[in-house]
């Protein structure tokens, strides 16, 4: 599966990511709650690296 071998990959170049898996999501955002269960959590990540690059 390439989503475990990107993660394995991040984790070799000891990078910080999050990963968040949401079930019944496929390959499209079909609803306003899929893409806030997906967006929100990326922003939050996102906000925390970069306030701590500050």
């Amino acid at each position: 599966m390439p989503l475990w071998s990107n993660v394995q990959k991040l984790q070799e170049l000891d990078r910080k990511f999050e990963m968040y898996v949401i079930p019944d999501v496929r390959y499209t955002i079909t609803s306003i709650k899929d893409a806030m269960d997906l967006f929100f959590p990326a922003l939050a990540f996102l906000q925390k690296l970069y306030h701590g690059l500050s």
